[in-house]
């Protein structure tokens, strides 16, 4: 399962956030697709699940891991 709670990504104070407070959760079982424009969030998304850059605020987890406190553990069950 796929959690993230209120996570957000900011790239420069300055700028608008890449992402603002996703919620989202993928059960066992369920396919998620991600669609929308240039700079809508989704490359971010995938990689704050998979800790290739670090969330600004809010939770991401994989299984219940918390990728940012465990993201060996986190990417093993990816």
């Amino acid at each position: 399962m796929l959690r993230a709670s209120a996570l957000t990504k900011r790239y420069s104070p300055a700028a608008p956030p890449a992402l603002d407070a996703l919620d989202l959760e993928v059960r066992d079982g369920e396919l998620l697709f991600l669609l929308g424009a240039n700079g809508a969030g989704k490359t971010t998304t995938l990689n704050l699940f998979l800790d290739f850059t670090r969330a600004d605020g809010g939770v991401a987890a994989v299984d219940g891991i918390v990728v940012a406190a465990d993201p060996v553990a986190a990417k093993r069950r990816c």
